[in-house]
């Protein structure tokens, strides 16, 4: 069996890659087997675990190993940066009276972030879904008891509409990020009057801030004739994205800004709200997807993590550059710099 694991390992990609080592007391293993993805390691090597096993982890698998009572057990690690980087391993092994033999699996720490993602997804599309399934329930009980209360049917109408509308905007966030993290994507541009876009992009998103009482306000230093070579409808959702934010965490009544400068070969935007601002925790985490930095707006509104990612992503299309800057209490800012190559 370790031998026809040995061929298949020599013969596969990295994902999947296996290969079986014999623990040798005290903190030894023979390996039995190779794989493309350690070349370091030749069948019949014998190499101590602090050789090939993280710093962080070795007293934990070293530990068990020395504990592992008869029959199957597993464990996970990570191996050392050098010469194999980004390397976990989920090890299967079990004793018999005479030997210890593991079953490492290979995972690639990307692909297991990938992995992450995808449950993180699962889980943030469930809340919305089972919603709907929730309230579609409790109308089908009213409807066979004919218990129609036009208020009520109503309220939950509008409840079931607000699930379907997160679900969307999250599924919109994802096939976006898809697309512009692709490497067939390329983006086309086009000489854009920017003053004429930002007046005609707030007019269109003015229901946003509408609804919360704030002021939004453009402050261009441009000429009206002023172009530069932009993809509208990706300026126009990486905009929507910031204005959404600012808007979320701004109080009623208050104000959030659009600045415009620019050059010939440079444009500025700055999104300035005066609303509770972030720490320096969250502004660190900001850009991560489904990152820490999720946080309910002030009247609960949701956050799924994509935002400021899409942001960043059509920034650097751009040739450009994104900074933040806020304070707790104070407000945030929102620096945008493109260039042309």
């Amino acid at each position: 069996m370790i031998k026809a694991a040995n061929e298949k390992s020599r013969n596969s990609s990295f994902l999947g890659q296996v290969l079986w080592v014999e623990w040798i007391q005290p903190d030894s293993i023979r390996v039995l087997t190779e794989v493309q993805k350690l070349p370091g390691l030749k069948d019949g090597q014998v190499v101590q675990l602090r050789e090939v096993i993280s710093e962080s982890d070795l007293s934990r698998v070293m530990d068990f190993f020395h504990h592992l009572d008869e029959g199957c057990d597993s464990i996970k690690f990570t191996l050392k940066t050098d010469p194999t980087p980004n390397t976990s391993i989920h090890c299967i092994s079990y004793k018999d009276e005479t030997h210890v033999r593991c079953l490492w699996k290979i995972d690639d720490i990307e692909r297991n972030d990938s992995f992450q993602m995808l449950a993180t997804i699962a889980h943030d599309l469930r809340s919305p879904i089972n919603s709907i399934l929730g309230l579609t329930n409790v109308l089908q009980i009213m409807l066979k008891d004919e218990i129609m209360d036009k208020k009520e049917f109503g309220r939950m109408i509008s409840m079931i509409k607000t699930s379907c509308n997160n679900a969307l905007d999250f599924s919109g966030d994802l096939l976006e990020l898809s697309e512009i993290e692709s490497n067939y994507y390329q983006l086309k541009t086009e000489q854009v009057k920017v003053n004429e876009f930002i007046n005609r992009f707030l007019d269109t998103h003015r229901l946003i801030t509408l609804k919360k009482g704030l002021a939004v306000k453009m402050v261009s230093e441009l000429d009206d004739d002023y172009t530069f070579l932009l993809n509208e409808n990706k300026i126009t959702r990486l905009l929507g994205n910031l204005l959404s934010n600012a808007t979320k965490f701004s109080h009623p009544n208050g104000i959030i800004y659009f600045k415009l400068e620019g050059s010939s070969r440079q444009l500025t935007i700055k999104v300035i709200d005066e609303g509770v601002g972030m720490s320096p925790e969250i502004v660190n985490d900001l850009i991560v997807k489904f990152g820490k930095s999720q946080r309910l707006g002030l009247e609960g509104e949701k956050s799924h993590g994509l935002g400021m990612s899409i942001v960043q992503q059509i920034v650097k299309l751009h040739n450009g550059k994104i900074y933040v800057q806020s304070e707790e209490g104070i407000g945030t800012t929102i620096t945008l710099h493109f260039k042309i190559k």
